[in-house]
């Protein structure tokens, strides 16, 4: 009935010629009494069927509880999804409202109870620098990564193609550094073959639980590159003499990989992981349990009450902050029965690991895993990470609601980096890029210093494939934020957005006859999308462009 009403209302107004306003539903997020701080990056979400998916979809945004109305440009509206990329404007004010309104139907979408813009967080004055790109130490990936005794240390890490420095695949050296530029070899690798002594030192490993507590460091289990579960735990004073804290015992969190540990509270905390199937025997599983220890003998499980986040690990470093355990984004590795990962970007945090708070469903950051968290200059961050390709996005939020980008990242995508806080500065280095540079960010000491900041995209469009299977694709754009190139999944009968900033862009990938294939394309001054050629291959497939519908899409279809 209710819906037969609000339908007959709009019909009549549309017959007598009165503008229409008539009230679908709320917003999902904001829900109203949120405080956004101006430049911060949110999502604004609604319920797309409630309203429809014209491609004429209108935003506004309100800041005297709806006398007025300011337009919000639709670049990255999605109609289709029920979703709004808002860079929140200034100045500060107490009632704002936001309205979604679709022309066709005259439905609209309102916060009634409103929410409120505060003073900026961000900090424009950010600066990375190049400490050196020739560390003497071995590309790797998922080394450990301590700050301890006012130094950097560098634990174990991961390279297959690298035989002499890796011969198992993982090596257990350990290096430090107290400035970037001069490391010190502490411990070198002693796992060299298939007879290493797994009581006498730590194997191999990469992306296992690092942490310092009460003046050690400690190792928490590790991964399955050597076909077994690592769930040793290991500390060390020096760096260079370790102590095998649990010898013949199993951790009663058990056997798994990728886990997120954490130290709260004066305790280590273990959460999260799952078993690797593919790599060592076991049942798949992928958990979201919490246990802590004081002495990495004796553990307690705590209990969580829901909701609170969903299984995951892959989430390298640790935020304890305002006296809070965080949780931000992560994910699950795929195994021969759950053949797709999960890649999350929502926010949680506790006082106690019993209850949880959900700050954002979705954080403006993309999804991801293989990302590292950190606290540093009162700010949370997340920095780079995994998701149909390596990232190199750098994140900060001083509440875990508010997030600023980062912008003008110099350094090489990657994920499973090793990143410090060390030294009044924050520090990247390692990777999946397997490279040996090593960075610092700190505040610009120059007073006419600025970060760069987000350019304005042309437009918007999703990539759909048709008659292919899902596969990596990139844009070549020279005016990206992320760079050029910047990669993308692309999916079959599933769109995925991307943004375009340059007038003349490329979409690259590799087809189904495993060539290379790259479509010229252009912007025209209406906005809509243009093919212009296949600059290299292509003759296999054909690009339909669909500028009727917002976004605009884009379809690579196999002939």
């Amino acid at each position: 009935m209710a819906c037969h009403t609000v339908c007959c209302l709009v019909a009549l107004l549309l017959l007598v010629g009165q503008p229409v306003a008539v009230s679908a539903t709320e917003f999902i997020s904001p829900s109203g009494g949120e405080v956004w701080s101006v430049g911060s990056d949110h999502v604004v979400r609604w319920d797309a069927d409630a309203i429809g998916k014209s491609i004429e979809l209108l935003a506004h945004y309100s800041t005297n509880a709806g006398l007025t109305w300011t337009k919000i440009p639709s670049v990255t509206l999605r109609p289709a999804q029920g979703v709004l990329r808002w860079k929140v404007p200034g100045p500060p004010r107490k009632n704002v409202r936001l309205r979604i309104t679709n022309p066709d139907s005259g439905l609209t979408i309102s916060n009634t109870v409103p929410f409120e813009i505060s003073a900026s967080q961000a900090v424009n004055n950010y600066q990375w620098t190049n400490v050196t790109s020739e560390a003497p130490y071995a590309p790797r990936d998922g080394a450990g990564a301590l700050t301890f005794n006012n130094k950097m240390f560098l634990l174990g890490g991961w390279h297959p193609g690298n035989k002499k420095d890796f011969p198992m695949i993982c090596n257990n050296e350990v290096w430090s550094s107290t400035n970037g530029k001069h490391w010190t070899l502490v411990k070198p690798n002693t796992h060299l073959d298939k007879n290493f002594d797994r009581a006498a030192d730590w194997e191999g490993r990469h992306t296992g639980g690092y942490v310092v507590y009460r003046d050690k460091m400690w190792l928490v289990g590790g991964d399955t590159n050597q076909g077994h579960y690592q769930t040793d735990i290991w500390n060390s004073s020096d760096g260079k003499t370790w102590t095998l804290v649990n010898p013949g015992q199993l951790p009663p969190w058990g056997r798994r990989a990728l886990h997120h540990t954490v130290v709260y509270k004066d305790k280590i905390w273990v959460m999260g992981g799952q078993t690797m199937p593919a790599f060592a025997p076991s049942p798949e599983a992928f958990y979201r349990d919490i246990w802590t220890t004081t002495n990495g003998k004796d553990w307690t499980q705590i209990q969580p009450r829901k909701p609170y986040w969903s299984p995951r690990g892959m989430i390298g470093g640790s935020v304890v902050f305002h006296g809070r355990l965080w949780i931000l984004g992560g994910g699950t590795y795929d195994t021969p029965t759950t053949k797709s990962r999960n890649y999350f970007n929502d926010v949680w945090s506790t006082e106690d690991g019993v209850i949880w708070k959900q700050h954002l469903a979705r954080a403006p950051w993309p999804e991801r895993q293989y990302h590292h968290v950190t606290v540093y200059d009162d700010r949370m961050w997340v920095l780079a990470g995994y998701n149909a390709g390596d990232r190199d996005d750098v994140w900060y939020s001083r509440d875990g609601t508010n997030w600023y980008r980062q912008f003008g990242t110099p350094w090489q995508r990657r994920h499973a980096a090793s990143v410090f806080v060390h030294d009044g500065a924050l520090w990247m280095a390692a990777g999946s890029c397997m490279r040996r540079d090593v960075w610092r960010l700190e505040r610009s000491r120059d007073p006419k210093y600025r970060a760069a900041v987000e350019p304005d995209p042309l437009v918007s469009a999703v990539v759909t494939l048709d008659g292919l299977t899902d596969r990596k694709g990139f844009t070549f754009d020279s005016k990206h934020p992320n760079g050029s190139p910047d990669a993308f999944q692309m999916l079959q009968g599933k769109p995925t957005l991307i943004l375009i900033y340059a007038d003349r862009f490329g979409i690259n990938y590799i087809d189904g006859q495993h060539k290379n294939a790259y479509a010229e394309m252009q912007v025209l001054g209406s906005g809509d999308i243009q093919f212009v050629k296949w600059r290299d291959g292509g003759s296999s497939n054909t690009i339909l462009v669909d500028n009727k519908k917002r976004p605009r899409r884009i379809v690579i279809r196999r002939k």
